[in-house]
């Protein structure tokens, strides 16, 4: 099962369309003359341009495939729209053609293999992609050699002509189409150009190498991969789910995960505490028990926080082991390369292996997401607990961890070197730079170069921290077992009670009994009484001889009676003895019960006075615990519960303030060990050349995982791009990278995330189904029919799949959620909000969320401006322009009268976004919001595209993003456009996305009696029906 569903990804990718053409802005160079003929003039800039050739509709490509292998049609083939272009390269302004920028579309190559095979089952390898992108990038270097020409229109028909024969692409479809886009490069202040980079925008899957090498070790590996087979599997339905913890409603498990010991050792700088659903997340993530953790953080639950608390864990937990090495330089062993670039950089050391458990990788398939991460963990910090972060309570603490080096390396103030972005080469450059070579000598080669640190005195401190944390933990474990301990107490109070009561009732029932048998004792003795005053009687009357020979007398009546009497008496005397032993019994078994009695009242007495002891010092506990303090009361009703679920229980401002100081000191620690080892040093010096490629394939695959680690021992997180791993990260073998968190994780598709799964221990995956979803490009003909090929299961073929939605099923720790109709189990969700304050939130919350989240968003302040009093939906109709495009001339027109207003209030740039779901209608928005900033005396015209691009486009570019502000333009009319508004309503996600971008004010503009009916929009319409304005 998992290699045919590996196999089905592989496959899968390798048929994505791709036409990058702007037909807008794009140059046709088959109606305009080639640009490059036309000499530019301005010394400060070169051009290149970037040549399309070739424009397929998919769905003619694969009608032509399945009738050349003669595969028959079951029915119509499903509705696909998207075209292709068949391959590009890139020219430099003279038109001669850049080396290495050739590049063939791999769907167009993929069907043309499958045509020539005659079979949907041949064998496709990305290796034969390139090969076949080396052989033509070679024949046309030599062609051009040869000519000594620049391309032009003749040599363009040529080269279109060839490739197409090459590549057995039939004639009906090879029809001709060239397009050009310009490049513009500015020249650096030494005077000189960067070299044209050669990539074009026509990209191959960046995933297939990854998917590929997965599939190869699972062949060849003997120890399989369980994360990997853990994942992959999660979405077939045979999986067991009957080991599901209900982690959000299941108090005793809640209450397991917030034990003293649960909690990592130090907290992120910060005057506020995580929230409790936030808090059991990260003491799950934190403890490292799990290799695939799953978090669902919907819009403004604090996913960056979470990241942040994982964080400080692991440099703490990395510090700890750190301070066991006398000697930093014993944390390596010497390893030599096989091919050295020079005698210089003939070897490298090998990090101890624990020490790369540590490290964190970040990924996500959202660029901004990468870009806010790398940003956000730096970024300075106004309030923490210390003063040690902010530096208000510390005058020496201007470097903290590398600061001055971190600040230049964002470009803003930043308090410590935590996390890099890299990736992409340019990054690498970009902190090559900064580490090593920067001409202002602001670098980490500055502090080996002039920084000496006391090894021996960081430990101590460190040590010192440690151990005033652990003793704080101790006595939070103290005030828990209180808790535990005065309900133990109380239950055997209860206990104690009911045996005293026991004791009592058969005490009651003894003297009962005691009292009954007294009775019978004083009747026994009174009946002897009458016996012997009738027998005396009956004496006195009895004459000598009678009194004599009474035993021998039968016949006198007196004598008779007096005889009788006397055996009644001793038979009497006989009950009296025994009824005098049943009372002494009794009196015995009476003492002995009394005497329980006593004992059980004492015991009483003594759990009560015991009870009374832990009460007052659960009394001096919560003074201190405050609202924190998470006795039975806290868990009372805990899903509607929303003080307690904005609380941190068993935190307090002294533990969190020792906790942030042991995070300041493992910084220390930390600094001191990278800057005291010299291998440390000659390993990023290594590092660094291997990105300038100074080494063989061979010896970058051996010595890639301890470089990097070692540059992870230096910064902690380092970020990426999915489409950057598998170049990033190609020589990183299994294992290698400690942990991986995956962020935005639902916008992902499942088979991205596989190589960066697969060189990394452990996985925390964070992200929300329930906002922007994978984009799929695939031909949902093609996705069916290899989904029937390798009898792959129902789940993995819905086009929404994501990395999210796998690892949720694969994460034993959750809850469920009732959307649209449908019961969704989803990973460790977050539910207290803090971003947006209603309507948007009430409408993000009955949508997306089973009304299960908590508000706790700041309030707007006095001193805030608006250019919307209050959210608001402006109802503007009008007739869209038709052909896809969703455009409504009047919503643009009355948006720019918003705009316009915008600027004047916020007397600049405005804190606002203008967002739509439609790509035509971002385009129209963001040309009149660029007129409107021409033409206004606030800004500066230099930032107005910049501003312009980060500021306005469609939902789904905007996810992660939030503003004060929202205008959400909607397009679309009551004709044409109805199905474009059924498309954006048929799931709350693009909704819930949008509306929640905006903290105070919402304004939709759009036709209500289209929109009112449209499922999801409709909450938005009822939340909004009090401040309906027509237009």
């Amino acid at each position: 099962m998992i290699n045919d569903i590996l196999n089905y990804w592989y496959k899968i990718e390798f048929f994505s369309p791709c036409w990058p053409v702007d037909t807008k802005k794009d140059l046709n160079l088959e109606k305009v003359e080639l640009p490059w003929l036309t000499k530019q003039t301005n010394e400060k800039i070169k051009f290149s341009y970037d040549i399309y050739f070739g424009k397929i509709k998919s769905m003619q490509l694969i009608e032509w495939m399945l009738s050349e292998i003669e595969i028959p049609k079951e029915g119509s083939i499903e509705q696909d729209n998207s075209v292709t272009c068949i391959f590009a390269l890139k020219v430099n302004e003279e038109g001669y053609y850049v080396p290495n920028s050739f590049s063939v579309s791999s769907f167009v190559w993929a069907v043309c293999k499958i045509v020539s095979a005659g079979s949907i089952n041949v064998k496709l390898n990305p290796d034969d992609v390139k090969k076949f992108q080396d052989d033509i990038n070679s024949h046309i270097l030599k062609m051009q050699e040869e000519s000594n020409r620049a391309f032009n229109k003749f040599s363009l028909s040529g080269i279109f002509e060839e490739i197409c024969q090459d590549l057995n692409l039939s004639n009906k479809l090879a029809n001709i189409s060239i397009w050009a886009r310009r490049k513009t490069q500015y020249m650096k202040k030494d005077g000189n150009f960067t070299d044209v980079e050669p990539a074009t925008e026509l990209f191959q899957s960046f995933y297939l190498n990854d998917i590929q090498m997965v599939i190869n070790n699972r062949i060849k590996d003997q120890i399989p991969n369980l994360k990997i087979d853990k994942y992959v599997l999660a979405g077939n339905t045979e999986t067991n789910f009957n080991n599901r913890v209900l982690i959000d409603t299941d108090i005793h498990e809640m209450k397991k995960l917030v034990a003293a010991e649960k909690f990592p050792l130090g907290v992120w700088p910060s005057a506020y505490n995580p929230s409790l659903m936030q808090q059991i997340g990260i003491n799950i993530c934190t403890k490292g028990e799990k290799d695939i953790f799953s978090i669902n953080g919907p819009p403004g639950t604090g996913k960056t926080t979470l990241l942040k608390e994982i964080v400080v864990s692991n440099v703490i937990e990395r510090a700890k082991l750190l301070i066991e090495f006398d000697d930093p330089d014993d944390a390596f062993s010497l390893a030599k390369f096989k091919n050295p670039c020079d005698q210089y950089n003939s070897s490298y050391y090998c990090m101890d292996k624990e020490l790369k458990k540590f490290g964190i990788l970040v990924a996500s398939n959202n660029n901004a997401a990468v870009e806010n991460i790398s940003l956000e963990l730096p970024k300075i910090i106004s309030k923490d607990r210390t003063g040690k972060f902010s530096g208000s309570m510390d005058e020496n603490s201007n470097d903290i961890y590398f600061t001055d080096v971190a600040s230049k390396l964002i470009g803003q103030p930043a308090w410590g070197l935590i996390s890099a972005k890299l990736g992409k080469k340019e990054n690498l450059k970009k902190l090559k730079e900064r580490l090593w070579w920067a001409e202002d000598e602001i670098t980490l080669k500055h502090y080996y170069d002039n920084s000496a640190s006391n090894w021996n005195v960081v430990r101590k401190n460190f040590t010192s921290a440690l151990n005033n944390v652990l003793s704080e933990r101790k006595r939070i474990s103290f005030a828990q077992s209180l808790k535990d301990n005065r309900s133990k107490l109380v239950s055997k109070y209860h206990k104690a009670e009911n045996d005293y009561n026991q004791v009592k009732n058969r005490l009651l029932e003894k003297q009962t009994d005691l009292e009954n048998e007294n009775n019978k004792l004083d009747r026994l003795l009174d009946s002897l009484k009458s016996i012997n005053d009738r027998m005396d009687f009956l004496f006195l009357n009895m004459n000598f001889f009678h009194r004599l020979f009474r035993k021998f007398i039968k016949r006198n009546q007196i004598v008779n009676e007096w005889k009788s009497l006397n055996i009644k008496k001793g038979e009497t005397i006989l009950q009296i003895s025994e009824q005098k032993g049943v009372c002494y019994k009794l009196k015995e078994e009476l003492e002995i019960i009394n005497r329980e009695l006593y004992c059980s009242q004492k015991n009483k007495e003594n759990i009560q006075r015991k009870i009374s002891v832990i009460e007052e010092k659960i009394g001096a506990e919560k003074a201190i615990f405050r609202d924190n303090w998470a006795d039975e009361s806290f868990w009372d009703n805990i899903e509607q519960n929303d003080k307690s679920q904005e609380s941190c229980p068993w935190v307090y401002e002294k533990y969190n303030k020792l906790r942030e100081e042991l995070f300041y000191q493992a910084l220390q620690v930390n600094k001191a060990f990278v800057l005291s080892s010299n291998r440390v040093k000659q390993n990023l010096q290594r590092l660094f050349s291997l990105w300038d490629g100074k080494y063989t394939k061979e010896d970058c695959v051996n010595s890639y995982g301890e470089l990097l680690n070692t540059l992870l021992l230096v910064i902690p997180v380092i970020s990426t791009t999915f489409a950057s791993v598998e170049s990033f990260l190609s020589e990183i073998q299994r294992d290698e990278l400690g942990l991986l968190v995956i962020d935005e994780a639902g916008q992902a598709t499942p088979q991205s995330a596989l190589g960066a799964l697969w060189r990394s221990q452990r996985a925390i995956i964070v992200g929300d189904p329930l906002q922007v979803e994978p984009i799929l490009t695939v031909p949902k003909e093609l996705v069916k029919m290899f989904a029937d090929e390798y009898t792959i299961p129902q789940y993995y073929r819905i086009p929404e799949i994501s990395v999210q939605m796998l690892a949720d099923r694969a994460n034993e720790y959750g809850g469920y959620r009732n959307i649209n109709g449908e019961k969704i189990w989803l990973g460790c969700p977050l539910v207290v909000h803090r971003r947006c304050i209603n309507p948007m939130f009430a409408i993000s919350n009955e949508i997306a969320y089973d009304n299960k989240m908590f508000l706790k968003s700041p309030s707007t302040k006095e001193s805030d401006i608006f250019v919307f009093e209050k959210s608001v939906w402006f109802d503007v109709k009008g007739k869209e322009n038709g052909n896809k495009d969703h455009t409504v001339k009047n919503q643009i027109d009355f948006t720019e009268k918003l705009f316009t207003k915008s600027i004047e209030v916020y007397c600049g740039f405005p804190d606002l976004f203008i967002i739509t779901p439609f790509k035509r209608v971002a385009e129209n928005l963001r040309k009149m919001m660029k007129l409107v900033l021409r033409k206004s005396q606030y800004v500066d015209k230099e930032k107005i595209d910049e501003w312009v691009k980060e500021h306005c486009g469609t939902v789904h570019t905007f996810q992660g993003k939030e503003a004060k502000e929202v205008i959400l333009v909607l397009g679309c009319d009551n004709q044409s456009g109805v199905g474009a508004a059924k498309w954006v309503g048929q799931k709350p996600n693009i909704i819930n996305v949008a509306v929640t971008r905006a903290k105070f004010r919402i304004a939709v503009v759009g036709d209500y009696s289209l929109w009112k009916e449209i499922p999801n929009v409709q909450a938005v319409c009822k939340h909004l029906n009090n401040n309906i304005r027509e237009r």
